[in-house]
């Protein structure tokens, strides 16, 4: 089964005194092959790419500047520059409106720009890139944050995410290491555990298991020890694809994270569907299926929604339910572009419930979808996987639905209750 990547934190609440000093590991270095930037001309729509590409060269210019000489930037400082009509009057989407009015600031009067305003300017335009599936702009402004704000933790963070998504691993590791040594810098127990679970996130796609668990065990102690429960259960969270094989273990995990979450928070979307995940590995489809189905409606039209799709579609599919099948199917191939870190896995998991029902000739062209998509984004396990069931096609048995034990039938009757007051309230 595949599991969903991002019950990571969104942000952390920094402020504490700073106490000690730490060496901090510089911003990952690249070798400029072309303008950078230059690929959102063809990513993005162009009423859009347009300014936006005007706002990421106008960021990293003041950021490569000393402060002190900001002020003559785009123009002789006694004489105000004014932005070009065509960048003034540009439609941008809602969402980035005060972004915009940073970066029309920055062009006027560079030198009365702080670096956390135009940090969380180019941060908003890269969390709504990824909202929308422009993975390209999503890290060439995840980047221009973490330089422009090159102090704070969370950026860093946020750039590594991005690089990860983008499957720059390297470029990620970069990052991921330098959110650690900023938070440590800090005493910042929140950026710390999120530095880590990001960095934990990685070695899973790089296939390092082992050492994705030491940085999540490490992300865990710190959030205890912080007491700070959300990123106690993401870190719990996350150990659960990681005990695929020892059932009471992943089990343990799930129930911890699901208490520790609370009733209201809206990662227990993505929680149930890596527990149905869970249960799915462990053949108890008619369990995973009301996990799957609950959550659906709290992760909406998101990215996201293609793992529980798939995941879902091999649980009907093992169950015989033909009919819930195509439907989910259909609706799995109706997807947009915005689906690249999950996409090889979730692909195997729609070939797994066509190899179910024995609908072969589905089966085999979206292995061979899988297959290229793991190629391009560098996703070996992924890789490996969809090819050991390309071989074992025709000569597989079908999935079996295997009973749970009862207790375990009782958390997931308690958690769907749960995920369908949270959508009939709305949160």
């Amino acid at each position: 089964m595949v599991y969903l990547e991002k019950p990571e934190p969104e942000g952390s609440d920094r402020g504490r005194e700073e106490r000690r000093r730490w060496i901090v590991a510089p911003a990952p270095s690249e070798t400029a092959t072309e303008v950078e930037g230059l690929r959102l001309l063809d990513e993005l729509p162009r009423e859009i790419a347009i300014p936006l590409f005007q706002w990421l060269r106008d960021a990293l210019l003041w950021s490569a500047v000393a402060p002190g000489a900001r002020a003559g930037l785009f123009g002789s400082p006694s004489v105000p520059h004014e932005m070009p009509g065509w960048v003034e009057m540009a439609a941008t989407p809602e969402p980035l409106h005060v972004a915009r009015a940073v970066f029309l600031m920055l062009a006027v009067e560079p030198a009365g720009i702080t670096p956390h305003a135009l940090g969380t300017a180019c941060s908003a335009v890269s969390e709504w890139a990824n909202r929308m599936g422009f993975t390209k702009a999503e890290l060439v402004f995840a980047r221009a944050a973490a330089r422009v704000d090159e102090e704070d933790s969370d950026l860093a963070f946020r750039a590594g995410r991005a690089a990860r998504r983008n499957s720059r691993y390297e470029e990620a590791q970069g990052w991921f290491r330098r959110a650690v040594g900023l938070a440590r810098r800090a005493d910042d127990d929140a950026a710390y555990t999120s530095a880590y679970l990001g960095w934990g996130v990685l070695e899973q796609a790089r296939s390092n298991p082992e050492r994705a668990r030491k940085r999540f065990v490490r992300a865990w102690r710190r959030a205890k020890g912080g007491r700070l429960p959300k990123l106690a259960a993401a870190a719990r969270h996350y150990m659960i694809a990681l005990s695929v094989g020892n059932f009471s273990e992943g089990i343990r995990h799930a129930i911890a994270a699901y208490k520790l979450y609370g009733p209201e928070d809206h990662r227990l979307a993505a929680l149930a569907s890596d527990t149905g995940a869970f249960l799915s590995d462990h053949h108890h489809f008619s369990l995973s299926r009301p996990l799957f189905e609950a959550a659906l409606p709290l992760i909406g039209d998101s990215p996201d929604r293609l793992v529980p799709l798939g995941n879902l579609a091999r649980a009907v599919a093992a169950m015989g339910d033909r009919k819930a099948f195509t439907g989910l199917w259909l609706e799995a191939n109706r997807r947009g572009s915005a689906h690249a870190e999950t996409l090889p896995d979730a692909l195997i998991e729609l070939a797994e419930g066509a190899r179910n029902l024995r609908l072969f000739r589905k089966a085999e062209a979206t292995l061979h979808e899988a297959i290229s998509a793991a190629e391009e984004r560098r996703k070996p396990s992924a890789l490996n996987r969809a090819t050991s069931v390309l071989a074992e096609l025709h000569s597989k048995p079908p999935d079996r639905d295997v009973p749970a034990p009862p207790e375990i039938r009782r958390f997931v009757r308690r958690f769907v209750r749960r995920l369908r007051m949270q959508a009939a309230s709305g949160r």
